[in-house]
């Protein structure tokens, strides 16, 4: 069985682009296996320095991490099928 791909989503706390993409990612999530992927969400609210580390510049980022590749995604996750491919890379 493969690794679960790791996906971390930044966020500034309960704003209105971070819940979304929350939900947008959430709904995306519920109809793949839970062991194919690990979701971590990183409120920068909370862990300021943790963006600064990752190198992240936006919010909300979405990121996916396989193996030694790392992609991310920006935005509010509102196009399906941007992150539908997104997921599947």
């Amino acid at each position: 069985m493969a690794d679960p791909i790791e996906l971390q989503i930044y966020i500034t706390g309960e704003t209105a682009n971070s819940e979304q993409a929350l939900t947008e990612l959430r709904m995306a999530l519920e109809n793949k296996p839970a062991d194919c992927f690990r979701l971590e969400v990183i409120d920068l609210k909370k862990e300021p320095l943790r963006g600064l580390i990752d190198g992240i510049v936006a919010i909300p980022t979405l990121q996916r991490k396989n193996g030694l590749q790392t992609n991310r995604l920006i935005g509010n996750l509102s196009d399906r099928m941007v992150l539908e491919s997104f997921l599947s890379l």
